[in-house]
C-alpha cells in the first residue's frame, strides 16, 4: 500500500545545477552485448539457455527493500528531484544513489553533441556501460552489500504515466505547468541485499531502458565487483 504524503508544489521548487564530480570517468564502450572481464550483458529479453539468468536475479532482488528517485529535466542542465509515493529510502542504497546522481551530472555537463539530448537520446547500451564503469571506479559505495540491482528508466514525460511503479508527488492540477518546464525524466530504483561475512565481491545488475524509444527492451549488464 502506498503511503500518504504531502503533495509537492512544483512552483515553489527551485531547480538546481548538477555539480561535476571530481572523480575519474571512463570512456564509453561501443558494445554492451560483449562478454568481457566477467561482464555479462544482453539487450532485450533474449537470453541463451546456458547464460546466467538475468531475469531470476532481477526477480529475486525486486523482492528486497528498495529506494526510488525520479529526476525531471528541462533538456539543458537544470533538474529537480522528487521522491516517489511509498518510497522509503534506506541507508544501504544511499551511497549508490549519490554515485548515480554524480553520474547524471557528468553525462549532462560533458555532453558533446548539440543535436541530441543527454541521457534521454543516448544509446542505452552506452549508458549501461558508462554507469557500470562509474560504479566500478567508486567501489566503496558497495561496501556492506552482496547484491545490487539498479534499474534506470528514462524518456519523455508523455511516457511516464505508463510506468508500472508508483508516481512522484505531483497532483493533476500541477501536471501541465510542471511538464512544460521539465519535459524529460530519469527514474532510478535501487534494490540491495546485505553482505555476508564470506562475501568478497558484490554482484551488480544494471537494467537500463528508454521507455519512449524502445519500451520493454532494456539493456542488462552484470558484473561481480571486488569489495576493496
Amino acid at each position: 500500500m502506498l503511503l500518504e504524503s504531502a503533495a509537492v508544489d512544483v512552483r515553489s521548487v527551485e531547480s538546481k545545477h548538477l555539480a561535476i564530480p571530481q572523480t575519474p570517468w571512463y570512456e564509453e564502450d561501443d558494445h554492451c552485448s560483449s562478454v568481457t572481464g566477467g561482464t555479462m550483458s544482453v539487450e532485450g529479453e533474449t537470453i541463451d539457455a546456458g547464460s546466467y539468468s538475468f531475469a531470476a536475479f532481477q526477480q529475486d532482488m525486486e523482492e528486497n527493500v528498495s529506494m526510488c528517485q525520479t529526476y525531471f529535466m528541462d533538456g539543458g542542465n537544470r533538474f529537480i528531484s522528487l521522491p516517489t509515493l511509498g518510497n522509503a529510502p534506506i541507508k544501504a542504497a544511499s551511497h549508490v544513489a549519490r554515485v548515480f546522481e554524480d553520474w547524471i551530472g557528468h553525462r549532462i555537463h560533458n555532453h558533446s553533441s548539440h543535436e541530441r539530448l543527454p541521457i534521454i537520446e543516448d544509446d542505452v547500451e552506452l549508458l549501461a556501460e558508462d554507469l557500470l564503469n562509474t560504479v566500478k571506479s567508486r567501489p566503496r559505495c558497495l561496501h556492506g552489500l552482496s547484491k545490487v540491482l539498479i534499474k534506470l528508466r528514462t524518456g519523455h514525460v508523455y511516457s511516464y504515466n505508463s510506468l508500472e511503479d508508483g508516481q512522484p508527488l505531483i497532483t493533476e492540477d500541477m501536471e501541465d505547468y510542471f511538464f512544460q518546464k521539465f519535459p524529460l525524466f530519469i527514474e532510478v530504483t535501487i534494490h540491495t541485499a546485505a553482505v555476508n561475512l564470506r562475501d568478497e565481491s558484490c554482484q551488480l545488475l544494471l537494467v537500463v531502458e528508454n521507455v519512449t524509444v524502445s519500451p520493454g527492451h532494456p539493456c542488462r549488464t552484470m558484473q561481480d565487483i571486488i569489495l576493496l
